[in-house]
């Protein structure tokens, strides 16, 4: 039977599966086909991550349903369990070790001297109590993003936001799919970030969108998710429907590893 592939940018193509194949056999054909490694890809279909070890059949899927396709980048795990491994034995907590090598692209060194980085901040005395920087770093020594203070990615956005607030939904938008988990980290915990860079949360208005935009949003429902996430996820990629797609569907995919 034939089925239809559809990419995250629209694209689409045709192959033919056999009606008994299973998901891994149906990557397989792609793979044939278009060239996607099997261990690069995920399939999806009405919103659900297709198993491999589980047939066509058993999702209903018949001949002429398209089946959603995303295509991970090769990743070096064991290089990435190494480097975590030795950074929780530094006393790093998992989440924040997790975090620190998203951030430094899995460079272990960066990663150690941010950790050098706000251990020594954390020995410095204070000698400036009215400064309104210290006094919003050591606000945050012990809160979410206390691990951050005194590294070079913190510092960076912190004088970003400072010369121009409007800066930062387009930059929680690259966030979103660079480093989706320092995403999720400021966007649930979006009041206190602000107040340690020296801002303050503006109330939320209304967003107007264009029939453009509206379209955008449908497109990302039609890939199986809801009308809630797809315009949070489009708003917070600056309404960029590609970056929106992207960070989606890597969000969707850690929810069901």
């Amino acid at each position: 039977m034939q089925l239809i592939i559809k990419g995250l940018k629209g694209e689409q193509e045709s192959i033919e599966v056999p009606e008994e194949a299973s998901i891994l056999d149906v990557k397989a054909i792609i793979m044939s086909q278009l060239g996607h490694n099997v261990t690069c890809q995920k399939l999806l279909y009405k919103g659900k991550i297709l198993e491999d070890n589980k047939f066509l059949t058993e999702y209903g899927i018949q001949h002429g349903n398209t089946i959603v396709i995303m295509v991970t980048k090769t990743q070096e795990p064991s290089l990435y369990e190494k480097n975590l491994q030795e950074l929780m034995n530094l006393g790093v907590p998992k989440q924040d070790a997790e975090t620190l090598l998203k951030m430094t692209e899995n460079d272990l060194e960066k990663a150690k001297k941010i950790i050098m980085q706000s251990v020594q901040g954390d020995d410095e005395e204070d000698d400036e109590e009215d400064d309104e920087d210290n006094e919003n770093l050591l606000a945050g020594e012990s809160g979410t993003f206390g691990f951050l203070l005194n590294s070079e990615e913190f510092l960076k956005i912190r004088d970003i936001l400072r010369r121009n607030p409007n800066e930062f939904q387009p930059m929680m938008g690259q966030m979103a799919v660079s480093n989706p988990e320092l995403y999720e980290l400021i966007r649930n915990h979006t009041e206190e970030f602000l107040n340690l860079v020296g801002l303050r949360m503006a109330p939320r208005e209304n967003i107007e969108i264009t029939q453009q935009e509206e379209a955008d949003i449908r497109e990302l429902c039609q890939l199986g998710f809801s009308e809630e996430d797809a315009i949070e996820a489009y708003i917070a990629c600056d309404k960029n429907k590609e970056l929106a797609a992207s960070y989606l569907f890597e969000n969707y995919q850690q929810q069901f590893n």
